[in-house]
């Protein structure tokens, strides 16, 4: 996002890769480094952490995960959550790592699994097992 431009009728969003948006209006909700609230010169009121948040919707392929509950590990490595979705399956898996990835590991999708289940390690639990697809 390069630009942003509000009047009367809604607001216009400019990237140079994309065409301009034209909307209604537009939400600041990527957090404290916000693109969005810099360009419209909203301060930030709140407090910052440390840390990388990783969101991924996986196909879980875990028989000891119960789908219609919450799942949680967390410990100093981090904090791993996985969300069914109930949709065949799928579970929103958000994965917290308050000293960032680790060293050359990659940021995509497809290595979210193996992130979490390597954090997830020490406390003895054995997911997400998954791969990482986009959902249709």
């Amino acid at each position: 996002m390069s630009s942003v431009h509000e009047d009367a009728d809604g607001v216009t969003v400019c990237s140079g890769a994309l065409e301009p948006l034209r909307a209604r209006w537009v939400v600041a909700a990527d957090g404290a480094a916000s693109t969005l609230r810099a360009l419209s010169g909203t301060p930030f009121r709140g407090r910052t952490y440390a840390g990388t948040w990783q969101l991924a919707d996986l196909r879980v392929e875990d028989p000891s995960l119960d789908p219609a509950r919450v799942h949680m590990v967390g410990g100093p490595r981090g904090l791993l959550v996985v969300l069914p979705m109930h949709l065949g399956g799928w579970a929103r898996v958000v994965l917290h790592l308050p000293d960032g990835p680790a060293p050359g590991a990659s940021d995509t999708p497809a290595a979210l699994p193996a992130e979490a289940a390597a954090r997830a390690r020490p406390a003895g639990r054995r997911f997400p097992r998954g791969r990482a697809a986009p959902r249709s």
